[in-house]
Order: structure tokens, then sequence, then C-alpha cells
């Protein structure tokens, strides 16, 4: 009798097994030293019983459409048809191991235990005699294994069984992935000699900076870095990476997009993007004749799906693609599972929430504890952080910037929209930048200068996609101009975009976030005339939303001394201090908030949380994606064929994708059905894709334009 795996096309169980079992082969070819003897037996038996439990009598009708009778998950099924005393010597009579294996195999899908009960009677009248006909002899079924596997009443999961389950069940879980799919389990790193990173780098700037320096020779330790803009960092992170495999996070989907634009022209093509809008990047990037557009579908999917996968020798992506693993949740095994044989960057730390903040400490920690290495930089980093991290033997160090004068500033105790006279008359000689905390103080500004003749660029986050990406490509461009004018943003421009303007006017921020801003000024000049380049006015703005009300007044209070001052480059280090002081910040909300947050993922059992919580935990909030009603009937027949080929479950990832680019992600601190300008029923079945009825306002040839426009009594603070 011939048994199934898979069916549209069909595929015999042993096909599939001994796919992944090649797939796991192939790993071990390149990863093997990462690997203990152990876990190489344990990962071989996963692989190779995942999914015996198919050859039930009503997954095998399944599969042939002679069948619709409920069935239980193989999973759960293929733990009963391995027998201990078969695999206790090849486990060395370790029966901690063989529980491992167990439970590794009941959870490679994303599915809650079911009553042994209820597992024990479908095997008795669907497996048994199936079974009997697969090993040809008579099986017996070991339901004993069922109270091996672990469950959140009993809890025996302790944190060495679950680092070791993690490998197991993660490896397993990647390996069958790209045997489904049919992609690369991992992409060899295929960069020596002049074609290395390291020698492309040495190559481009001729010589390493200090900083550079400490992080190629600190390639094999975990390190954590505190450099300013401008002084090397990225280089830096890529010289420590060494040419090994890497995951580049970084805080904002516009920052990723331009480290891995900037990694691909000049260091390496085979470089992955992830995160939550990344799908256009896998376009065929050739011109390509009609009869090959098909193909070209295809290949997108692919390299997306490898991507996802996790597979490329370098993946740049948002901390929410890989960090999620720190909430021990089904499904995230194989991420912290990668991570054993991977390095990586954590870019811009001083940039997340306290609670997000305390997420990524507790993954670095565990990335540790499973054998991967991590390297943080950035511009400031609180000395609490490094306590949390001594465990890890964290190589610290900072850098100041080549340039110290770069910087004058002058705190002016009112709102910048006072002073929106004198900024037209600075913008028609200088590049000027103004950042507010909110959109809507942004919408208000740019208001205001609509009557300038000079450029003027608005750039936030309720845009829609493409617009976005077009007004970010734009500013880039224009910073590295000829052309003088303004362009006034919120945060979103802090960390990793490559602009630098003459001189910025900003709303006072936290002082991590403003001496960031500042990064964005004399990037790289020298401010010889010693002119004042920094303006700061003290009006509050997003104050109690987007920053913390106590680090604001201490920021505040921090920064004041260095009024109608040049603010040198290790004078911005001593005001982080001061500000993130051990002693004083223990009494701040602020990190009370960071040290909850980090208890509670140390408490959290595994499997505690399930995806969608851990998803939205890890965000701090509800992202959902809005359709201005404006584009929806500039766009009528393009989105509703969207929408038609979604109900019919086609190409599900390209075409979500596609309608992205009529979306604005936009940030819920409250539920959907308190909004009133949002259509309360998701215009996608499935999906959490809403019609807006605001005004949407955009010049796709000027490039300008006020974006989404939502009544300000409507609006809340938090959004950037």
């Amino acid at each position: 009798m011939i048994f199934y795996a898979k069916s549209h096309p069909f595929m015999t169980l042993d096909e599939h097994t001994k796919m992944v079992e090649k797939k796991y082969d192939d790993l071990l070819e390149m990863k093997e030293l990462y690997f203990g003897s152990d876990e190489i037996k344990m990962i071989k038996i996963a692989c190779h019983y995942h999914d015996i439990g198919k050859i039930n009598k009503i997954f095998q009708e399944k599969l042939k459409g002679i069948s619709n009778k409920d069935q239980k998950p193989h999973g759960y099924l293929s733990v009963l048809l391995l027998n201990y005393k078969d695999l206790s010597e090849i486990l060395n009579e370790n029966k901690r191991n063989f529980e491992i294996i167990l439970n590794a195999i009941y959870f490679h899908h994303k599915r809650e235990n079911e009553n042994n009960d209820d597992i024990k009677e479908f095997g008795r009248n669907n497996l048994q005699e199936n079974a009997n006909s697969y090993f040809r002899k008579e099986v017996i079924l070991k339901f004993i294994n069922l109270h091996k596997v672990y469950n959140k009443e009993k809890g025996f999961m302790d944190n060495d069984f679950w680092y070791r389950y993690v490998i197991v069940k993660g490896i397993l879980n990647k390996c069958d992935w790209c045997a489904s799919a049919s992609i690369d389990e991992e992409i060899p790193v295929e960069v020596k000699g002049e074609e290395s990173i390291n020698n492309k780098i040495v190559e481009r700037f001729h010589s390493l900076k200090p900083l550079q320096q400490f992080m190629k020779e600190h390639r094999n330790d975990n390190v954590a870095l505190i450099a300013s803009t401008g002084g090397g960092k990225t280089e830096g992170a890529l010289l420590w990476l060494n040419d090994e495999k890497g995951f580049f996070t970084l805080p904002m989907k516009v920052s990723a997009n331009s480290i891995f634009e900037r990694i691909k022209e000049f260091y390496l093509s085979n470089v992955a993007i992830l995160h939550s809008d990344c799908f256009r990047f896998y376009e065929d990037e050739k011109n390509i004749y009609l009869d090959e557009i098909e193909q070209a579908e295809h290949d997108k999917l692919i390299n997306y799906q490898i991507a996802k996968n996790l597979s490329y020798p370098l993946t740049v992506c948002t901390i929410d693609q890989i960090f999620k693993f720190a909430y021990k949740t089904l499904g995230t095994e194989h991420i912290l599972a990668t991570m054993r044989y991977s390095k990586v960057i954590v870019d811009e730390l001083q940039s997340y929430s306290p609670e997000l903040l305390a997420t990524i400490i507790y993954g670095l920690q565990l990335i540790h504890k499973i054998g991967g290495k991590f390297a943080i930089i950035t511009a400031t980093l609180p000395k609490f952080v490094l306590e949390d991290l001594k465990e890890c033997h964290v190589q610290f160090q900072s850098f100041q910037h080549d340039i110290p004068d770069r910087h004058k500033i002058e705190i002016i105790d009112k709102d910048l929209k006072e002073d929106v006279e004198r900024i037209k008359e600075v913008s028609k000689h200088k590049k000027v930048l103004i950042i507010c905390n909110t959109v809507a103080k942004a919408q208000e500004i740019y208001q205001m200068f609509q009557d300038n003749k000079t450029n003027v660029y608005l750039l936030h986050s309720r845009f829609l996609k493409k617009d976005r990406e077009l007004i970010e490509r734009k500013v880039i461009n224009f910073s590295n101009g000829n052309e003088n004018g303004i362009c006034i943003s919120t945060q979103i421009v802090e960390a990793s975009l490559d602009i630098d303007f003459d001189v910025l006017y900003t709303y006072m921020s936290s002082v991590d976030s403003l001496i960031q801003r500042m990064g964005r000024i004399y990037r790289n000049r020298r401010n010889d005339s010693h002119e004042t380049n920094i303006y700061i006015y003290t009006k509050r703005d997003g104050i109690g939303g987007v920053y913390d009300p106590e680090i604001f007044e201490e920021s505040l209070q921090a920064i004041w001394k260095y009024n109608h001052q040049i603010f040198l480059e290790e004078e911005k280090l001593k005001c982080i201090d001061e500000v993130y002081d051990i002693k004083g910040i223990k009494e701040l909300n602020y990190y009370n908030r960071y040290r909850k947050k980090l208890e509670n993922l140390k408490g959290t059992r595994p499997m505690e949380y399930d995806s969608k919580d851990a998803d939205d935990k890890f965000r701090d909030i509800h992202s959902v994606k809005l359709i201005p009603d404006i584009i929806l009937n500039k766009h009528l027949d393009e989105i509703m064929q969207i929408v038609e080929e979604l109900k019919e479950g086609k190409n599900k990832n390209k075409l979500v994708f596609a309608l992205d680019e009529y979306c604005i992600n936009y940030n819920l601190y409250k539920p959907i059905y308190k909004y009133e300008y949002i259509d309360h029923q998701s215009f996608v079945e499935g999906a959490q894709i809403y019609l807006t009825h605001c005004l949407y306002d955009f010049d796709e040839f000027l490039l300008q334009g006020q974006g989404l426009i939502i009544d300000k009594k409507q609006d809340d603070e938090q959004f950037v």
C-alpha cells in the first residue's frame, strides 16, 4: 500500500521524508560544527518520523478526496509510532533526549494540545491498521508517549529542556518547510578573497576608523558599541560579521530599506530584507518579455519564501521579524535555532520603548545562551542595559565622532510655529530640517509653509506605501543635492537615513532621540563658523504618548546647560549618562516599565502565548491597514480585482502585497469601533484592511502633500 504525504501534486510519505532528511544533511554540511553529536542524532530522528502520523486512514482518504471526516493532527499521531526501545541505542539510553524528540514532533505544527483520550481513540480506529501495513509488522501504539508531551498544566519543560527542544524542533521546521517549498535551507556565504565584505570596505575607505578596527578585532565576541551618527557604525558592524551568517536589525522600515540598499550596492548582492512591506524588493529588476512575467513572479515569491525562512547569508530586517522568539511561542523555534549559527546586529537601540527594549535585551540573552553572537551599535546605551547583559560577557566601547564641533545649540522656550517666518528666510540659503514629535504637528507646520517658494517636503508614516517611498527617495536626493529648501518630518528620519542638512529646528524630545536628530545635521562637516545650527523648541508635542514625561523633563534639564554653546561629542554622551543614570532612573516610570517587562519575559512559560498574542505584545500596539475612500474610488478597478482574487484564495502573499500599495499602515491605541473615521468592518474578509473617510492629500508630480488628514479632535498624539 502506498502512503502519501501531499497532494497537488501527489508525493509519497517516503519521498517527502527523504527530501526533509536531504535538507538536513545539506544544512549539516555547512553548519555541523555548531551542533553537538546528541543534537545531530535527535534532529535526524525527528526528521525521519515527523510526518509518520499521516499514514492514518482519514488523512489518506482526504488526500484522495474520498473523505471529509474530522481528523487529529498528524504530529500528535506520529508520537504514537515512536518506540524508545528501538531508538535507545542511538540516543545512548537517554530518555530525556527521547522526550525532546517527542515534543518536537508533536508540536511541529502550530496547534494546541488536545485531549489524550481523543487522540488514543482516533489512533486505535484509524492508525493501527495502516501502521501494521506501513511497517509490515504488528505495531504497538505507544500511548504512554502522550504523557511525555509538554502542556501548560504539567509545565515540565524547564529551561535546559526548552533550549534543547528549540534546537531540535526549530531545525526540523526549517528543513520541513524548505522541503515542502523546494527552496534552499541555507544559502552558502560565498564571498571570498577580493569579493569579501571586509576587503570591499577596506578598498572603499582605504583605512579603518578606530571604531571599525575595534569591531574587526572583536568579531568573535558579543559587543556593545556607542558611536554618533556618521561614525562608520554600519561598516563596523559588517566587519564584525566577518562574512558569516548574520541579521542586521533596525527600528523602522525606512532605515531598514536604506541599509539594505546600501549593503546591496556596495558590499553583497545576495542580501535579503524582511519587514511588513518588503515584497517589492524581490521583484525582478531586469526588463522582461511578456512571456517571462509568470516565471518572474514565481521567482519573486520563491526568493521571498527563502527570506522568510531566514536562509540568506545576510538579512536586513525590523526587529519584529526575529525577536518574537522572546515570547517562546509555537512557530518561532526555528528563529532561535537559526541563531545558533548566526550573528545578530541591533542598530539604534535607543529608538525603542521601554517594553521593546526589554524584549530585545531578553532576546539577546537567549541568543547568547543558545550559542549565537550579537553586536549592539547605537548612539546611546543606558548603563542598566549593560548590567542586564553582564552574563553575556559583552565587550563595551564608546567612540566619539571624528569631528567634535559639528553642532551649536539654542534652546527656545516657545512653539516652533511662532518662528515660521524666520525659518522661511533661512531656507532660501540653506537646507532646513524640521522634526516634530507627532504627525498632526508636522502637518500643521507643513501647512504654514504652503506660500513658500522654496522646496518644501513632508515625510511621516501616514502616506500610502508607494507615495512614502517616493518621498523618502526625494528627501535623500534633496539633502545630497544643490538646492535649498525644507523637509518637515517626524522621528522616522532619526535613524539610518543617509541625509545631511544644514540646520535643524526641532521640538524637544528625549535626549537620546534629540542627539539622533542632531546627527542629521553636519553629518561629516565641521562647524568652523560656530554658527548655531540646532534650534530646540520646548513647547510640548507628543509628550506622554511618544515620549515619557519624566524622561522629557530630565532631558530638558540636562540639555539646558549647553544652551548657546558648541555641543561637543563627549558632552552628548555625558548628557545621556546623566539622564539615564542608574541611581536616578530607577525612580522613574520608564525604568519600572522596562524592568517589569523584562521580568515578565523571564517568567514566561513555553507556549504561554500564541503567535498573535506575541505579535500584539511585541509591537505594543495594534497595526491595521487603511485605504482612504478617495484612493479606492481613484483605483477602484485595480483594487477590486485584487480583492476578488484574494477571495478565490490565489497567490495570497502576492495579492496582499499588491494591495499594500494602496494602504497606509495605521497604529490603533483603542478598539476599532471607537474610531469614527474608520469603517468598523474590514474591507477584505479575513484581513485587517479598513476603509477610512479622511481626506488624503498628495501630488504625485510634485511629491508634496499632507498625506492622511485626521481631524485634530479625533487624532491620537502618539502617531509618528
